[in-house]
């Protein structure tokens, strides 16, 4: 079926249905954090629940955010990566207060131009072309790829990097394993979550694979962008909408936003989307599904990033 021809039809159904379209609630641990950033730099996070204001500034000239469970990572205009532990009681339902404590470990280093995150691993791409792994219980670094690495990802105890020739390249266990080549020459992007490895090429395919590194991928609809969390599958595309499905690699996707949507990033049973407008919305429930929720628009109408911690980082 065109693509053009799916996409309309998914906009039917949602219409159908209405526009709150969650899913059935998964790992919701691991979206207990919310970040965004502005258009002006400035870099904030909040825990807990969704209706609360992003009032913890972590950076006022940040060009990138990430986060993991109980960590913060962020990219600064001057070529800084810097890390922090935060160490917090999350508010789980509506009247609890309690507030995060931030930690006083910070990481710095210069020339950093990305980051990716997990609760024990940091790992940073500097402008030279190197990509380097911190294992926390190891206490080294270990470069896992250079001088031609253009990004990377991490997911557990799996690293993803993309080359500059165009190949995308994932190894499992150790930091001194060997990396297994999932796709290229031509490969755009790569993102990682559990034992799913996503990938986009060249004019926009993108494929999902579930099991081993040898697994064959699957065929998703094309996109611009390719989110995951456990057995759910995010997606956006150039046409402006952002689709989801749960469940296996050839589930069905339902448009969650759109027209307009420019991308979304999933973790556990949350969703944030970024319109072109700049608004940002999240809400809990991804797809049709047991419960459901309303969008909770997120402050700023420059927002330029929204981020979730434990969500997959996206290499393109």
């Amino acid at each position: 079926m065109p693509t053009s021809v799916f996409w309309r039809l998914c906009l039917i159904v949602v219409l159908a249905v209405g526009t709150s379209l969650p899913v059935t609630p998964a790992q919701a641990a691991s979206g207990d954090r919310l970040g965004i950033r502005t258009s002006n730099g400035q870099c904030a996070t909040k825990p807990g629940l969704l209706q609360a204001t992003p009032d913890v500034q972590q950076a006022r000239d940040c060009v990138d955010l990430t986060l993991a469970p109980g960590r913060i990572g962020v990219v600064t205009s001057t070529g800084k990566c810097i890390t922090k532990d935060t160490y917090y009681t999350t508010p789980r339902y509506p009247g609890e207060t309690s507030q995060p404590v931030e930690g006083e470990a910070w990481y710095r280093s210069g020339d950093c131009l990305g980051m990716a995150l997990t609760t024990t691993r940091t790992a940073i791409r500097d402008r030279y072309g190197d990509c380097l792994v911190w294992e926390k219980s190891q206490a080294r670094q270990t470069r896992q790829s250079g001088p031609n690495c253009t990004g990377i990802t991490l997911s557990g105890d799996r690293i993803g990097v993309r080359t500059s020739d165009g190949n995308c390249w994932v190894k499992e266990g150790g930091l001194d394993a060997a990396f297994v080549r999932e796709s290229g020459p031509g490969c755009t992007g790569l993102t990682l979550d559990g034992n799913r490895i996503g990938v986009r090429t060249e004019g926009g395919s993108c494929w999902v694979k579930e099991g081993s590194l040898h697994a064959d991928f699957v065929r998703q609809d094309d996109c611009t962008g390719i989110s995951l969390s456990g057995n759910v599958i995010a997606t956006s595309n150039a046409s402006g909408y952002c689709a989801a499905k749960q469940g296996p690699l050839n589930a069905i996707p339902y448009v969650v936003a759109g027209p307009g949507c420019a991308d979304i990033t999933v973790s556990g049973d949350w969703v944030a989307v970024r319109m072109r407008d700049g608004q940002c919305w999240a809400r809990e429930g991804v797809l049709v599904g047991v419960r459901e929720s309303a969008w909770i628009r997120q402050p700023g109408d420059e927002c330029r990033q929204i981020t979730l911690a434990g969500a997959s980082t996206f290499v393109g």
